[in-house]
């Protein structure tokens, strides 16, 4: 097929009739090739932009629910942290963490309080470092069978040592945190001080023998005095 341009005139003699007509054929098959091309181009271009417009706004809507749910994620984060913040700062346990090693990584202020010592002064040590050298032992058995079970711990009775040598008996509790592949990554916990009330059990335990002892000893002498 070939497409053609044709162009003509009249040629006209002196009392202007026609004589004849010449005319000009051009060959445009290439050029209409060409504008076919481009208009195909055009159109195929169109269509390119019109979906990646579309895909933008597809992208735009995501971007705009993710930073929704993002600051909604960060609003429940922040809330949660100032909860727990509150939490920490008004009890009056001592809150920690430690990391698989045995190692503070955290500390609330209430430490001061109940040891002496500032929450810095704690981190990198271990518990073994604080609890007295008779206990010492067995406590970290416990620990070590509850660390590789990964299992959390409840009241665990122990006794630490204040920054100033005075004993603090203490109520210790613990659960295990993990990595996201579940590999065990270390320990929070609260201790709580007892110390009142493990010296108010213990006078209450020595008065109970002391009575028990007198009473005894009164039983004695009257089955003594029985024989005379």
């Amino acid at each position: 097929m070939v497409h053609v341009s044709e162009f003509a005139r009249a040629v006209r003699n002196a009392k202007g009739k026609i004589i004849y007509y010449e005319g000009i054929v051009e060959d445009i098959t290439q050029r209409k090739f060409n504008s076919a091309d481009i208009k195909n181009y055009k159109l195929s271009l169109e269509k390119i932009v019109k979906e990646r417009i579309d895909d933008l706004r597809k992208t735009n809507l995501l971007l705009k629910r993710e930073i929704r749910l993002r600051k909604k994620t960060e609003e429940k984060l922040t809330r949660y942290y100032l909860q727990y913040q509150a939490l920490v700062e008004n009890t009056s346990d001592w809150i920690w963490e430690i990391d698989k090693n045995g190692l503070y990584t955290f500390s609330s202020s209430n430490i001061e309080e109940i040891l002496g010592y500032y929450p810095q002064e704690i981190l990198g040590k271990t518990p073994f470092d604080l609890i007295v050298p008779e206990e010492k032992t067995y406590i970290q058995q416990y620990f070590n069978n509850v660390a590789e079970a990964s299992i959390s711990f409840k009241n665990l009775f122990n006794t630490l040592v204040h920054k100033n040598g005075k004993l603090v008996f203490m109520e210790t509790s613990g659960v295990p945190f993990f990595d996201t592949d579940g590999n065990l990554m270390g320990y929070r916990g609260i201790d709580r001080d007892i110390t009142e009330q493990h010296l108010a059990l213990q006078a209450l335990k020595k008065n109970r023998a002391k009575t028990v002892a007198t009473r005894q000893a009164n039983a004695y002498r009257v089955y003594r005095m029985g024989f005379k």
